[in-house]
């Protein structure tokens, strides 16, 4: 029943920073990015059905495994980059390509040595079952980003700045007269 509790509070807790959040007139990256914290929290949270005693043990664990991947996927990027930008040059390199093999070598091994860590505080099944759940996340993200540039794409298209269209009105009407 606690377990149950907990994992219930926790995504409450994720819903209503994801809903309490006003969209800002300027882009605040640091608030987005904690805002899909929360999200993804409460995801992993309410999939795994986590116990507190296990969430306690598991979330320290998941933070740092979590900045290891950002740190390695930016190591990624950052030779994916320069293998693009030698190749519009004609002149990528089998060291560019070592790197990026090398970047992308050093996030598997983050996920294989982190998975030993999970099994010392979750049951087997809720490390096989994480993976599994962080893959749908980031899916359900990705449409997210689709939908958002779709939005963004029809709004441009009816000559309407983003965050301004309002259903219901035609791009052409006219706009009701201010008293």
């Amino acid at each position: 029943m606690k377990a149950k509790l907990f994992t219930a509070a926790v995504a409450l807790l994720a819903l209503c920073l994801a809903a309490s959040a006003q969209p800002a007139q300027k882009h605040d990256p640091s608030q987005s990015k904690e805002i899909v914290k929360a999200d993804k929290i409460g995801h992993i949270s309410t999939r795994l059905r986590l116990t507190a005693d296990e969430a306690k043990a598991f979330w320290p664990i998941y933070e740092e495994a979590e900045q290891l991947r950002i740190d390695a996927r930016k190591k990624v990027n950052e030779a994916r980059k320069a293998i693009r930008e030698a190749n519009k040059e004609g002149a990528a390199t089998k060291a560019q390509l070592k790197a990026y093999l090398a970047a992308k070598d050093e996030l598997a091994a983050i996920d294989s040595k982190y998975a030993d860590k999970f099994l010392k505080v979750l049951p087997e099944s809720k490390v096989a079952k994480l993976y599994l759940v962080e893959e749908s996340y980031q899916k359900q993200q990705m449409r997210k980003r689709i939908e958002r540039q779709v939005k963004k794409k029809m709004a441009a298209e009816a000559g309407q700045p983003e965050g301004r269209r309002h259903e219901g009105r035609k791009a052409d009407a006219p706009k009701p007269a201010a008293e």
